[in-house]
C-alpha cells in the first residue's frame, strides 16, 4: 500500500515523519480526476477535496489553469487546523472532442512546498456528423497570403444567445507550380476549434480550412484571428478573420468590479439592462469566492436590474467569478459572467 495513502491515514503524518519524507499541511483525497461527457454536455464540473493536516492554518495563495477552458478556485483562502475545503472545477467542453488533458496548479504559503498540480483527464463524446455540401467554385478573384490564394481571409457571422457555436469556413487554392505544405493553424482561443482535412496540397490543387467558435456567455461583436502557417518560401503566415455578431438580449456594464488593497470595502455596481423588446428576469447571482457578498436590485421589472457586489475585507489580492443568472422571455435561463479583483494598484 502506498506510504502517502497510509501517512493520511494516521492524520498527523507521523509516519511520513519518521521516514523523513516532508511534511504537507494540505492532504489530498485525490490529485487526477478521470471523468467523461455526455453528448451536448456543455461543461464538466468537479472538484478536488482536501484537508488541512497541520497544526497550523494554511493559505492557498494562488489557483491557475493551463488552458482558458478551465476556471478553478478555491471555496476559501485560509484554512484553520483539521479544517476541510475543495478546489472546484469548470471545463467548458466547447467544440472539443476526445480525449482532454487539463492540470490547475495550487499554492500556498507552505514554506518550502512546491505549487500542487491537480489533473483533469476528460474523454469528450465526438461531435454529430453533417452531411457533406458540395463547394461552389472558387471566385476569380482570390486573395494571396502565405503562399496559397484565399476566397476570402475574412468571414463575418451571426449567432443568436441560445446558439451553441457557429462554424465557419476558409476555402483556398494552391495557385504556385510546387507543392504547399500547412505547418500550423493557430486560433488563438480555446473558444475557436479548426479542422483541415490534410497538409499537403498539390499546385492547383483546393482546400479549406473549418472553423467552429462556441458561443458560451459571450455577447456582442466577437472578433478571432486564426494564424496560417505554410512552408511556401519567404511567405509570412496568413492571418484569417473570424467576426462573430452575437445577439444581445443583455448589457452588462461594467463586467468588471474593482478594489485597491487596503481601500474601503465599498459596493460596486454592475448594471443589468434589457437590450430588446424580450422581458427578462435577473434571478439570482453569486461570487465564487465566499469573500463577497452579492445582492441584486430591481429598478424596472423586466427591463433594469443592478447587482451589487461586496468585499467583506480588502486586505490581500483576491480574484473571483460572478455569476448572473437570468431569465430571457422566449429563450430560457442563462448565466452572465462578469468578474470582481482586489488588486495592488
Amino acid at each position: 500500500m502506498a506510504i502517502g495513502r497510509i501517512a493520511r491515514w494516521f492524520g498527523l503524518g507521523v509516519l511520513a515523519g519518521a521516514l523523513g519524507l516532508p511534511l504537507h499541511a494540505i492532504t489530498w483525497e485525490f490529485t487526477q480526476r478521470d471523468l467523461a461527457a455526455a453528448p451536448g454536455q456543455a461543461d464538466v464540473r468537479t472538484a478536488f477535496p482536501f484537508r488541512n493536516s497541520s497544526d497550523r492554518p494554511v493559505r492557498v495563495t494562488a489557483v491557475a489553469a493551463d488552458c482558458s477552458c478551465v476556471l478553478a478556485h478555491a471555496n476559501r483562502k485560509t484554512y484553520a487546523p483539521g479544517e476541510r475545503g475543495e478546489i472546484s472545477v469548470n471545463y467548458e467542453v466547447g467544440a472539443r472532442t476526445g480525449p482532454q488533458r487539463a492540470v490547475v496548479t495550487v499554492s500556498t504559503d507552505e514554506p518550502g512546498v512546491a505549487p500542487q498540480p491537480l489533473t483533469l483527464q476528460l474523454t469528450l463524446p465526438p461531435r454529430a456528423a453533417t452531411p457533406a455540401a458540395k463547394s461552389a467554385p472558387l471566385p476569380a478573384i482570390l486573395q494571396s497570403a502565405a503562399g496559397l490564394a484565399w476566397a476570402s481571409l475574412s468571414v463575418d457571422c451571426t449567432a443568436e444567445l441560445d446558439q451553441r457555436e457557429v462554424t465557419a469556413v476558409y476555402r483556398f487554392r494552391n495557385a504556385s507550380a510546387r507543392p504547399v505544405t500547412i505547418l500550423n493553424v493557430e486560433p488563438g482561443c480555446s473558444c475557436t476549434q479548426t479542422t483541415l482535412a490534410k497538409k499537403s496540397y498539390a499546385p492547383g490543387e483546393e482546400g479549406e480550412i473549418g472553423i467552429v467558435f462556441t458561443v458560451g456567455d459571450r455577447t456582442g461583436l466577437q472578433e478571432k484571428i486564426i494564424t496560417v502557417a505554410t512552408d511556401a518560401p519567404d511567405a509570412a503566415p496568413a492571418q484569417l478573420m473570424l467576426r462573430v455578431a452575437i445577439r444581445e438580449y443583455l448589457q452588462l456594464m461594467p463586467r468588471v468590479a474593482t478594489w485597491r488593497l487596503d481601500e474601503e470595502p465599498v459596493e460596486r455596481t454592475l448594471v443589468c439592462r434589457a437590450t430588446t423588446a424580450a422581458p427578462l428576469l435577473v434571478h439570482s447571482a453569486r461570487a465564487a469566492h465566499p469573500g463577497f457578498a452579492v445582492r441584486i436590485e430591481t429598478v424596472e421589472p423586466d427591463r433594469l436590474y443592478r447587482v451589487h457586489v461586496k468585499p467583506s475585507t480588502t486586505h490581500e489580492p483576491i480574484s473571483t467569478l460572478v455569476e448572473i443568472s437570468v431569465e430571457i422571455a422566449g429563450v430560457g435561463r442563462r448565466t452572465f459572467s462578469a468578474y470582481a479583483y482586489i488588486h495592488r494598484r
